[in-house]
């Protein structure tokens, strides 16, 4: 066993966080049944990555890196790729799988930077200051595509998840009980193991919507991961505790906004207090002293709560009860409903019930898009390969 007492205790970093770009419903309303359709097609291609076959296929549109204005003005790539989001975010100058971009529902685009993104920076604050620039190019990118179709160029930036965590070089999972700190409300606490050795104590559940905690040996992941952990910490030899903020509490603390987080760059203090309200809710110790530093906050002194900014914008949620509304209106109104207004009804009764049988529901879509009734989704491109321009467009 390893001298506990002679850990060394590394700083706290970004290790993941998932950003959610969405345009409110009342910016979006206003449009003509047209300018819906082109919308939703915009970000379907949005989200595309350039595939390998393509850019063997054309050399011209090889990753350029994002700069402003011109990069619209660049005749050498083709229109599909300069629509992509993947070129703002410079994913050639990051290892393969870092990023990813998916659709989510009620118009928003997903952006989730992995662990593996954040390679060139080991602090949590150069950690921010690096997606500040990345976000602030992807940003400007949709705005100036957004502008060019006469399309709606005001949309949030929210936090959906975010980890922070911290490396503990040469240490091990020792004793699990005495190791672990959490509020006693909290009940689900599970261990790891391989053999007869601790390799990671949870505590919370992954489908909590407020905070998800891991402490874990790296030594026992798998051979990706500590490939990762070497280019970044120039070892894999340690432990890490990590703290997944969830929407939820990211919501109680008025953490939603991405502009929150830019603000903590400039206030150290608001971050360092947020990092001891974690840990006191959930935390596990490599220092067997209990007057260690790391330890103190666990004793009912030195310990600070999170105070939330009250100069920062409020995430507000309004409360609702659908079903008599969405019936009276559907009944009430259907000659004015469209075929993309009826089309999303069938697509959310498709998804959320058994009433229609899978297979049937995506022949029946396929059938629409090809007749060009409804925006083509992104499996849709993906079997025609590529992006293909609409028809007589």
């Amino acid at each position: 066993m390893s001298n506990k007492n002679a850990v060394k205790e590394g700083l706290f970093f970004i290790d993941y966080l998932h950003l959610s770009i969405r345009w409110l419903p009342e910016h979006l309303s206003p449009l003509s049944l047209e300018n819906k359709f082109r919308f939703k097609e915009l970000l379907n291609q949005f989200v595309l990555r350039p595939t390998v076959e393509h850019l063997m296929q054309h050399p011209t549109c090889k990753p350029i890196k994002y700069k402003g204005i011109e990069y619209f003005l660049n005749d050498k790539i083709c229109d599909n790729c300069k629509k992509s989001v993947f070129n703002p975010l410079n994913w050639y100058l990051r290892p393969e799988g870092s990023i990813y971009v998916g659709r989510s529902k009620n118009h928003t685009i997903s952006v989730h930077f992995k662990g593996s993104w954040f390679t060139r920076t080991n602090v949590w604050d150069d950690d921010l200051i690096d997606l500040e620039k990345s976000i602030f190019n992807l940003k400007n990118f949709i705005k100036q595509h957004m502008l060019k179709n006469g399309l709606p160029y005001r949309f949030e930036v929210k936090v959906s998840r975010i980890d922070i965590a911290k490396n503990f070089y040469g240490a091990e999972i020792y004793n699990p009980d005495l190791q672990t700190f959490h509020n006693k409300a909290i009940k689900e606490k599970n261990l790891w193991k391989w053999n007869d050795r601790v390799t990671s104590i949870n505590i919370g559940r992954k489908d909590n919507p407020h905070i998800y905690f891991r402490s874990y040996d790296k030594r026992f992941e798998k051979e990706k991961s500590k490939a990762v952990a070497i280019s970044r910490f120039n070892t894999d030899q340690f432990c890490r505790n990590e703290w997944s903020v969830l929407s939820h509490k990211l919501r109680a603390l008025k953490l939603k906004n991405w502009s929150s987080w830019n603000k903590m760059i400039k206030e150290h203090t608001i971050f360092n207090q947020l990092v001891l309200h974690l840990r006191k809710n959930r935390d596990v110790t490599y220092f067997s002293n209990e007057n260690h530093e790391y330890n103190l906050i666990h004793l009912e002194k030195g310990f600070k709560t999170f105070k939330k900014p009250t100069e920062w914008e409020e995430y507000e949620m309004k409360k609702w009860t659908p079903g008599p509304m969405t019936l009276g209106t559907l009944d009430n109104h259907t000659d004015e409903y469209t075929f993309q207004d009826l089309h999303k009804i069938l697509e959310v009764i498709a998804k959320k019930t058994d009433m229609i049988p899978p297979d049937i529901f995506q022949k029946l879509k396929e059938d629409w898009m090809d007749k060009g009734l409804c925006p083509k989704n992104y499996q849709y491109y993906l079997k025609k390969g590529w992006i293909a321009p609409p028809v007589n467009e």
